[in-house]
């Protein structure tokens, strides 16, 4: 006697991006990214995470009255001019214009950067000086990874600096 056994597998998830970039069809949401492993929510379906560009927008920057050695900024006790610096796999990308004598300040953007698997993502905040810029705060994901990047935040505090931002798939 023959018999003939039917196997149905459902894989729960979102489907992965097809060659054409389509994607097609549901299954996740922006909103609580519910990709998995290496994919990103984008448009209602999972896509591949890495090799496509990303927005950096609405950065965040608070620092202390003083800088890591307990001194003022800037000469005569002034307030630090503050500029950031995005670099992918340790090459400046994009750079800011200053905002001027403030402890606190916020870089709109958006500013476009293109990740790649097992790749860095860093961003620096500086105080711009004449010769040499001095550093505030810097957050680096070395390697970025798909979790992070489906959470569309990032962010980091030290010495009393913080640096926040948001980063969104294209």
């Amino acid at each position: 006697m023959n018999r003939l056994f039917v196997v149905v597998v459902l894989i729960a998830g979102c489907v992965a991006e097809d060659a054409g970039g389509g994607g097609g069809g549901g299954g996740c949401s922006e909103s609580g990214d519910s990709c998995s492993g290496e994919t990103i929510c984008v448009a209602g379906s999972c896509v591949a995470a890495f090799g496509r560009v990303y927005l950096v927008s609405d950065v965040s920057v608070h620092v202390p009255t003083t800088d890591s050695s307990g001194a003022a900024w800037d000469i005569g006790g002034g307030a630090p001019d503050l500029k950031i610096k995005i670099s992918v796999n340790g090459s400046v990308v994009s750079t800011s214009v200053a905002v001027a004598d403030q402890f606190n300040a916020s870089f709109a953007g958006p500013f476009s950067v293109t990740l790649v698997a097992g790749g860095s993502l860093r961003i620096d905040a500086v105080d711009e000086d004449v010769t040499v810029d001095d550093p505030a705060v810097a957050c680096q994901a070395n390697p970025v990874t798909a979790a992070q990047l489906r959470t569309r935040t990032m962010s980091c505090s030290a010495s009393g600096s913080t640096l926040s931002w948001q980063i969104d798939p294209r």
